[in-house]
């Protein structure tokens, strides 16, 4: 009768602390949404969650409040996906790190926390996450083949990449295509044929809408760079045949399928891509031409 009571006690004890906890990180985006439209920047530091603070406040409860603290997350990186608080990626951060915090085996956090984290943009703080799972999960080849991914599809550093992927791949259990992926970063085709075999097992674990799309739109990336290269060695070589540049698609032959799917077109600097991408390089040289103009007109 009596460990039943102390059982009852300690059960409304932990629902209690659980509903607080929500009621304080409520209150806690609360004053971050405030606080941030009033563009008070330096104060929006202290509403930010602390890990370390609220697991001595947890009294022992923490794995509870991480669960809590974890659908916050969550509920935020939608609204961020959805447009409505783009600006609130600076607060998942701190929101998912605490949650490691107070519950730092939970392999969830960290696993799609960094891919959270990726999608809206914050390299920097998915890389963070993903090497914090690694610390915590030494033997898990998802972590570290993940940071070189990061290194390779974000900061355009192959070095790195090749590290952290070699990395993985000698851990035991790593996926059999973790060792062929890293041994393909010795040439620059096998790079992309390497990321793209890792966005497609990506693309099919993912199921949020705008995360599916950011995979999807990296995917096309490399697959048109992949096939622009092949179009334009081809382009070359017919050159080099006829002595003079090429006048239009015709001369090479059967052509693959865009992945924009806008169609290939040649450029006005001669090489071959999709249209899509050549609206893209058009409006950067736009853009470039302008600055300079402006550069020279304000010039004394």
């Amino acid at each position: 009768m009596v460990a039943s009571l102390g059982q009852t006690v300690q059960s409304g004890l932990l629902l209690g602390l659980m509903v607080g906890a929500a009621a304080l990180a409520h209150h806690s985006q609360r004053a971050v949404d405030e606080l941030r439209f009033a563009g008070q920047q330096e104060a929006l530091a202290l509403a930010e969650p602390n890990g370390g603070a609220l697991r001595v406040a947890s009294m022992g409860f923490h794995t509870g409040l991480a669960d809590v603290m974890w659908v916050r997350a969550v509920l935020r990186f939608v609204d961020i996906e959805e447009g409505k608080q783009p600006e609130g990626v600076r607060w998942l951060r701190t929101m998912l790190l605490a949650t490691a915090d107070l519950d730092p085996s939970w392999r969830t956090v960290y696993f799609y926390g960094g891919g959270m984290l990726r999608v809206c943009g914050d390299i920097d703080g998915s890389d963070e996450l993903y090497k914090r799972g690694f610390e915590v999960l030494p033997d898990d080849a998802f972590f570290p083949f993940s940071v070189g991914m990061n290194a390779y599809l974000y900061r355009d550093d192959r070095e790195a990449a090749f590290t952290w992927l070699e990395q993985a791949a000698n851990l035991p259990g790593a996926p059999a295509w973790y060792g062929a992926a890293a041994s393909a970063f010795l040439s620059e085709q096998g790079e992309r044929q390497a990321a793209l075999a890792y966005l497609n097992q990506q693309l099919k674990e993912e199921t949020r809408p705008a995360a599916r799309e950011a995979l999807q739109k990296r995917m096309m990336r490399l697959m048109h760079e992949e096939l622009a290269e092949q179009l334009n060695r081809r382009r070359v070589e017919i050159e080099a045949l006829m002595g003079s540049r090429l006048v239009s698609l015709d001369a090479l032959g059967p052509l693959p399928d865009d992945p924009y799917g806008q169609g290939w077109v040649l450029a006005p600097d001669g090489e071959v891509r999709s249209a899509a991408r050549e609206e893209i390089e058009a409006r950067r040289a736009r853009m470039k031409e302008r600055a300079l103009i402006l550069r020279v007109t304000a010039s004394p």
